[in-house]
């Protein structure tokens, strides 16, 4: 690549599955990526109110965290254009 510009990815993964899911074959991207696996068992956004908002709350959480990463600031200090 010109200019030594690298690009990297992480990969985060939330269920909300109330059913078996394989957490072990579905870990690897995160794991590998640097991502981070969360999950939300008996997820419903209106009879489970407590497990949607601690969803909510994670996601804004990681959205913030992107766009921290991504501020104009934050890629003058990594060098990136």
């Amino acid at each position: 690549m010109s200019g030594g510009v690298f690009f990297q990815i992480a990969v985060d993964l939330f269920t909300m599955s109330s059913q078996f899911v394989d957490l072990a074959t579905l870990s690897g991207i995160s794991k590998f990526s640097g991502g981070q696996i969360q999950h939300f068992g008996g997820y419903h956004h209106v009879l489970n109110t407590a497990v949607a908002a601690k969803f909510d709350s994670a996601l804004r959480y990681e959205n913030s965290s992107n766009r921290e990463r991504k501020s104009p600031q934050n890629k003058a200090i990594l060098g990136a254009t």
